[in-house]
């Protein structure tokens, strides 16, 4: 058993203490965490900085999982943890805390704004997100899907490992990066309007579409380095 340090050692006590956790299923956190090197060493230098404080077991709807930013908290949805621990960890949970890794890494990231001043990420922009990819069964579906997949063109990378903020450039339209495996989104597409960020041109229904969008490129960019019927040609999109 790889032994954690002590602040994700706190995070995943923080799990056991939650009302109707089961010794399995802690056993099932840590046994996931502990299965890929990616994930632990993700969670365990947000965990150490203080951006990572605990997990929970959530009943809504939270496919991908969700971070709240305010507590260091990470919900899990429950059909992640009705599987069965073993020396692999829980292929749902995993693909989950995958996603939750890179959420968690956006929000403790900072973005140019249209000035070029360096920002810090929201809470808001981090909600937005989650909320978007938690309203689509179809987009989490595809998020986690990308974020688990081994790229076969670069091993060690998944065909998502980082979401990132980048500077607005006026539109709404996302990029994907092959080389980093990086989705950007621009900043406004994650900020909510309001009196104090009138720049913001947060709408679901287009970040959902932009997300869609660019998670394709994930394994097209990397089915024509390989033949087709590899993991990178099997994906498919459809909103929902």
């Amino acid at each position: 058993m790889t032994k954690f340090e002590p602040a994700l050692d706190a995070a995943v006590a923080y799990f056991a203490n939650q009302p109707g956790v089961t010794p399995d299923q802690v056993s099932q956190l840590r046994s996931t965490i502990e299965a890929d090197q990616d994930v632990l060493k993700g969670l365990r230098r947000l965990a150490s900085t203080g951006h990572l404080n605990g997990f929970a077991p959530s009943n809504a709807s939270v496919p991908v999982g969700a971070l709240d930013l305010r507590s260091g908290v990470v919900a899990l949805p429950a059909t992640a943890l009705d599987g069965s621990s073993d020396g692999a960890g829980n292929s749902d949970l995993h693909s989950v805390l995958r996603v939750q890794r890179m959420v968690g890494e956006m929000s403790a990231s900072t973005y140019p704004d249209a000035q070029g001043r360096s920002r810090h990420v929201s809470a808001d922009m981090v909600d937005n997100l989650q909320d978007v990819l938690n309203g689509s069964p179809v987009l989490a579906g595809q998020i986690k899907r990308a974020a688990s997949t081994p790229d076969p063109a670069s091993p060690g990378s998944r065909l998502l490992d980082h979401i990132s903020v980048m500077k607005s450039s006026g539109g709404t339209g996302g990029s994907y990066d092959g080389d980093k495996h990086t989705m950007n989104i621009p900043s406004t597409a994650l900020i909510s309007r309001s009196f104090t960020a009138d720049h913001g041109d947060f709408r679901s229904g287009s970040l959902t579409f932009v997300i869609g969008h660019e998670v394709q490129h994930a394994p097209s960019t990397q089915a024509i380095q390989v033949n087709r019927g590899s993991p990178c040609a099997s994906f498919g999109f459809a909103l929902n």
